[in-house]
């Protein structure tokens, strides 16, 4: 039995590094090693009965509605992944069957609403020919099969990009032979003649009709799924006319910038859904109108387990209702709403969007007083400035 306990003892290496993921991670510890010669049921039924969390972190208490990692400790494996024991049965015997590994598997939670759900990931360490640990990891369920419906519509607005793409392609087209067989016609008028003056409020039409194309091309473009590094700022400008459309007339859509170099390594078209998604959550917050600010700024770098090096802020802040503690502490919830005719999934996605780079969220509400949500992201720190963003004074405090 001694030398058993120096077997499973926990590893410190790990911890700093289970305390800083943002997804949830866990471990539980088996007072008897399972021999991977027991047959699959038998080994089930051992881990089932035997297995305990000894390590959690903030994260994995979060998804399972307790405040702090240590207090899972101690808890069944059926806490942490499913109070359904034939499921739980199941999910161990393909664990086992698959070689102590268990790709992602999403279940549903226990005494919530329909169709909230975790991914879990199970990864079992084996010495002496037997099972003596799980490690556990997961994340919610965003846009895995579980979402159902919101999926659907997700997928029908990747195909309106599509249709939306060839549609301004072909009309930017004919807005190019409108544009140039209109130069050709004023270039014939005399100055001040009547019929100058329409043919340049033609032009001038056209010119805002190319400027619309353009953007709907820039936002609606297939964004690469590698990970590139990109200026932040440039990324706002050229979402900023997008967000003013999407936004009522009676919102002030305001970009406050930082003019430093706020150079983030990401998707760059996952973090300008994550933007849209807030300003739409804000939108919803302002049915009156008020006011959209959305900044950046670049600092030093608070997050745990980080190298040292600086931060980029996003910060997305409306003059709206704000939120009670209660709607604050779920916002990011999958499938949590206020509104029954919203799906619920946009704040999740941001939340998942913003885990995928490496960041975190922070949130300031309070009712009647308006929301700030910042986005905190690891900065790349370029040699020189970005060339590619400009005309940033020309957003700063304006609309």
């Amino acid at each position: 039995m001694r030398k058993y306990q120096a077997l499973v003892a926990p590893v410190p290496a790990h911890a700093e590094f289970v305390a800083a993921c943002p997804d949830g991670m866990w471990c539980v510890e088996l007072p008897v090693p399972v021999p991977v010669s027991l047959p699959v049921s038998d080994a089930a039924e051992a881990i089932l009965r035997m297995a305990r969390v000894t390590t959690a972190n903030d994260a994995a208490a979060g998804l399972l509605g307790v405040s702090r990692g240590e207090e899972l400790a101690g808890r069944r494996l059926a806490d942490v992944v499913t109070p359904d024991l034939d499921t739980l049965r199941r999910l161990l015997i393909d664990f086992v069957n698959g070689g102590h590994r268990l790709p992602a598997r999403t279940v549903a939670i226990a005494g919530t609403p329909a169709g909230r759900a975790l991914v879990h990931t199970l990864t079992g360490v084996l010495a002496g020919g037997a099972l003596v640990r799980i490690w556990g990891v997961q994340r919610p369920a965003v846009n895995e099969a579980l979402v159902g419906e919101p999926l659907h519509h997700v997928q029908k607005l990747a195909v309106i990009g599509q249709v939306a793409r060839s549609v301004a392609h072909d009309f930017n087209n004919l807005l190019t032979a409108i544009l140039g067989y209109g130069e050709m016609v004023a270039d014939a008028l005399p100055q001040g003649s009547d019929s100058r003056a329409d043919i340049e409020q033609v032009l001038s039409a056209a010119e805002r009709a190319e400027t619309l194309t353009r953007q709907l091309l820039t936002f609606s473009r297939r964004q690469g799924r590698d990970p590139e590094a990109f200026d932040l700022d440039a990324a706002l400008v050229d979402l900023h006319p997008v967000l003013r459309r999407l936004m009522p007339e009676s919102i002030e859509v305001v970009l406050d910038l930082s003019g430093a170099a706020a150079i983030i390594h990401g998707v760059r078209g996952q973090i300008e859904l994550a933007v849209v998604n807030l300003a739409l959550n804000a939108g919803e917050a302002m049915p009156s109108g008020g006011r959209l600010t959305i900044g950046t700024r670049v600092g030093g770098r608070e997050m745990p387990g980080q190298d040292t090096g600086t931060d980029v802020r996003l910060r997305v802040e409306d003059t709206g209702t704000g939120m009670t503690p209660e709607v604050r502490s779920r916002m990011f919830e999958p499938f949590y709403t206020t509104r029954p005719d919203v799906p619920g999934i946009g704040l999740a996605t941001v939340q998942a969007v913003v885990s995928q780079h490496r960041g975190r969220l922070e949130v300031e509400s309070a009712p009647s007083r308006g929301t700030t949500v910042t986005i905190v992201l690891p900065a790349v720190i370029p040699e020189v400035r970005s060339q590619n963003v400009t005309n940033l004074d020309d957003f700063k405090g304006g609309r």
